[in-house]
């Protein structure tokens, strides 16, 4: 203990080597522990007359961090033990910003949590005014916190509780993982953050869950220091369930920020995965730029949104068939395709002929396929469609199929089968053309 203490009161004595105390051994006794505090601050308070006791047993308990750097996954451990014996210490000497104070004056008798944040702690450096905020250095905020030695800073241990989320903006964590230089730490600082994403979402609070994945996403960007910085970033966010990051994509969508529905469009395009989920947001009015990206990541999710389409297909709105339509059609897949025949030859004959009219974008083989028994079809105007559909698609192969129908004469019927004929020669024309031309 004795030892401790003299370490504790060696007025910044730089030179001095970093004993090998037992702290955790020490903080095992909160009474004994507070006892030590209150001895090093009031030795300390001497030469620091300008310096509150808080402020100094502030200094105090970071101090003591370093006591165990030998293992820094000591401290973690002794986190509750700290808060016990700061929970004993007198008033004036309670740590104004050291991210562990209890204080018990709630009119309820529960417990708040003053949670220390950046901006207080640049407002003790720049105090006096002899210090621009320029001149202050990242480095020496990093020190001053004893985050990138000696393990997590304390108060993430408070930022973390369901109670306590909204206590906090996060600045703390969000500014040590900007200025953080150590891999290890930084992945600690990222993964934080994604928790607090899930707090925020525990008191159905999705502004601030979306700000928390902002800055993540951020963070994913910054190709810096190895990569290590982007790896980190997504790996926090990929941690999330599936639910969670279908539920930030969904309450991106309404915000006026742009840097908010960035956020969803990202998602999207990162977790391809999560669009069958979402495909039923493409018969609500949501922005051109998120339509795009969830069209091209149920397209890139392949088979695995086909269920979800077909029921926006045969069971949603008008806007919402149409969108399906136009992303089965855009994947060119088989299964997709076989889906469009459906329509085809289903009942409704405008989604019939916007299929047809859609088609030869799909550049595969079952597309001429489709639309070559599309002109069986007993709706005339569809069978016209279809003829004009494949003259669009340009396959060379269906020009003996297109040519018999345009030389056909029924006896019967041939007034009726004259719009039929014609298409069918205008569409070998077109085919014709296309590889003269070629």
């Amino acid at each position: 203990m004795a030892s401790a203490i003299h370490w504790l009161t060696r007025q910044d004595d730089d030179t001095e080597d970093i004993p090998n105390l037992p702290i955790t051994q020490i903080l095992s006794n909160p009474e004994s522990a507070a006892k030590l505090i209150r001895e090093a601050v009031t030795k300390l308070h001497a030469s620091k007359r300008d310096y509150t006791s808080g402020e100094i047993a502030c200094d105090v308990v970071n101090d003591m961090k370093s006591l165990v750097s030998a293992d820094p996954q000591e401290w973690d451990k002794a986190t509750g033990q700290i808060r016990k014996t700061i929970s004993k210490l007198p008033d004036e000497m309670q740590p104004s910003f050291s991210g562990f104070t209890f204080k018990d004056d709630e009119p309820d008798g529960k417990r708040s949590v003053s949670v220390g944040e950046v901006e207080m702690m640049m407002r003790n450096l720049l105090r006096d005014g002899s210090t621009s905020a320029d001149e202050v250095m990242p480095e020496e905020i990093a020190d001053l916190f004893g985050t990138r030695a000696f393990g997590p800073l304390s108060s993430w241990q408070n930022e973390l509780q369901p109670s306590t989320v909204m206590a906090s903006t996060g600045t703390t964590l969000i500014t040590l993982m900007r200025w953080e230089r150590s891999a290890c730490e930084h992945g600690r600082i990222t993964s934080a953050l994604s928790e607090l994403i899930l707090r925020a979402f525990d008191i159905n609070d999705m502004e601030s869950a979306l700000y928390f994945a902002v800055t993540l996403l951020d963070e994913a960007n910054n190709d810096t220091e190895q990569g290590w910085r982007r790896t980190n970033a997504r790996s926090a966010i990929a941690n999330l369930e599936p639910l969670v990051l279908t539920k930030l994509i969904k309450g991106s969508i309404a915000s006026e920020s742009s840097d908010v529905r960035r956020v969803g469009i990202v998602l999207i395009e990162l977790y391809p995965d999560l669009a069958p989920d979402l495909a039923g947001l493409l018969e609500q009015r949501i922005p051109d730029e998120f339509r795009k990206a969830l069209t091209d990541a149920i397209v890139k999710s392949g088979s695995s949104a086909s269920a979800a389409l077909s029921k926006l297909l045969h069971n949603g709105k008008p806007e919402g068939k149409m969108a399906a339509l136009e992303t089965l059609i855009e994947s060119s897949r088989a299964w997709a395709l076989e889906e469009v025949a459906q329509i085809i030859n289903g009942n409704d004959q405008a989604l019939a002929l916007e299929a047809i009219r859609l088609l030869p974008k799909a550049r595969i083989p079952l597309t001429g396929e489709i639309l070559a028994k599309a002109v069986s079809h007993s709706d005339m105007e569809i069978r016209c469609a279809a003829l004009d559909a494949l003259g669009e698609f340009g396959d060379e192969s269906k020009l003996n199929f297109l040519d018999s129908i345009a030389r056909h004469r029924p006896l019967f019927g041939r007034a009726k089968y004259e719009s039929v004929r014609k298409s069918a020669k205008r569409a070998a024309d077109h085919i014709r053309q296309l590889h003269k031309a070629a």
